[in-house]
């Protein structure tokens, strides 16, 4: 699949090594996204208590600021419970990255992702942010290869960069969109341990962006889970900068708010699925559907029980056909439901009904839990509300790389 399929007008982007990664030598660690005119821009971010520097500057600017022109993001580290002092580094980032832009500060959103606790390395930043936005300013110096660069640039334990983009008509208007992500540990809702950028030149206006992202975020974003862990810098961006030159999409009334809302919506499902995939350690995606709840709140809890039950993420792993770990993981949310109305099938083969075991040929199931995706399909019968997860197995992978690395 190619990396970059469609790039939104009126956009630059690139990555660079600054030298964040002591021990990665080759390792790129600094991404910058431009839009060359003014931008309407929202974003999403952690539920965790802890928020970063860059977290709580972005969200700030947000709140007071009209326009976006840049996000500048690293990997390497979170500049996470660094105190004033990471405030004022981020703060100075920002400076740094609108110099070599010609634009103001305020204009430029922050985002940053690794160890937590450690500072910035200021004096490698600061060469590589510029020597960055020097390349970006102009529109034609990245190539195609500096979305790519840029989206390979915030990956940490990433085992592959992580790209969506399609075209649609809105208004008469030919539309793109394109988004990147990073996010293989640390994956829990809300939302899920990430760093996103979306990115379109659709004409639409913050407060109805903000619409479609936290609908689409709900929907994708926050049903991923790898570790049950959450991150104290998770954010997903996402800009508008009008080249296209649709209409204003102001509501949901407005002409093209559906197939923008669907467009969201669609890069968001496609970045969800990636880092379900590329979990840390992970051999297959596991689809869970939960139908059948007394209501989407129960569905919800009961499809996140199963999701982050090591137990059953590891039986999947070991092509183990024991169902039930997840009639235990339903039952752990302590939500009133009636065992004996449960129904359980791994792929299309029936393991549980009415609460007790169903004769099934066991090397069927191992067959179907030893493919790369593996669907998990529960029946509640106690109502008609539904709701879905994805996750993925957990292997000694995950251990090794979470005991040997600092993250």
């Amino acid at each position: 699949m190619k990396d970059t399929m469609y790039w939104p007008q009126g956009y630059s982007a690139g990555g660079i090594r600054s030298g964040l990664y002591k021990d990665r030598k080759n390792k790129k660690d600094t991404a910058l996204f431009f839009s060359h005119r003014p931008a309407q821009a929202t974003a999403v971010f952690t539920k965790n208590t802890v928020k970063a520097a860059p977290v709580l500057i972005s969200h700030k600017r947000l709140a007071s600021h009209g326009v976006i022109r840049a996000v500048l993001m690293n990997s390497g580290c979170a500049n996470a419970c660094t105190g004033e002092k990471g405030r004022q580094d981020a703060e100075q980032c920002s400076r740094w990255a609108a110099q070599g832009l010609h634009i103001s500060a305020s204009s430029v959103l922050l985002a940053s992702t690794g160890v937590i606790g450690t500072n910035l390395p200021m004096n490698l930043l600061k060469t590589g942010i510029k020597k960055l936005a020097a390349g970006v300013r102009n529109p034609h110096a990245t190539g195609s290869q500096g979305p790519v660069e840029a989206a390979q640039a915030i990956m940490t334990t990433d085992t592959m960069h992580k790209i969506a983009s399609l075209e649609t008509v809105i208004g008469g208007s030919r539309v793109t969109f394109w988004g990147c992500a990073k996010g293989a540990g640390m994956i829990h809702p809300k939302m899920a341990t990430m760093l996103s950028v979306i990115l379109t030149d659709a004409e639409a206006s913050a407060p109805f962006m903000k619409q479609c992202l936290a609908r689409a975020a709900e929907q994708t974003f926050n049903k991923v889970s790898v570790d049950g862990e959450t991150s104290t810098n998770d954010t997903v961006f996402l800009l508008a900068n009008g080249t296209a030159g649709n209409a204003r999409i102001t509501s949901a009334r407005s002409p093209g708010a559906q197939d923008f809302s669907r467009s969201i919506l669609e890069i968001c499902r496609r970045l969800a699925r990636l880092v379900a995939v590329d979990g840390e350690g992970a051999s297959k995606l596991i689809w869970i559907f939960v139908e059948g709840a007394r209501s989407s709140e129960d569905a919800d809890r009961f499809a996140e029980a199963v999701a982050v039950s090591p137990l059953v993420k590891t039986a999947v792993g070991g092509a183990d056909a024991n169902w039930g770990r997840i009639m235990g993981a339903l039952g752990k949310t302590q939500i009133p439901f009636d065992p004996a109305r449960v129904e359980i099938r791994l792929g299309d083969i029936p393991v549980c009904q009415r609460g007790v075991e169903i004769p099934f040929k066991t090397q069927a199931i191992k067959t179907v839990l030893a493919r790369k995706q593996v669907t998990i399909q529960i029946l509640m019968n106690q109502g008609k509300a539904w709701s879905h997860y994805q996750t993925c197995d957990f292997t000694g992978k995950y251990v090794d790389i979470n005991a040997g690395y600092r993250s």
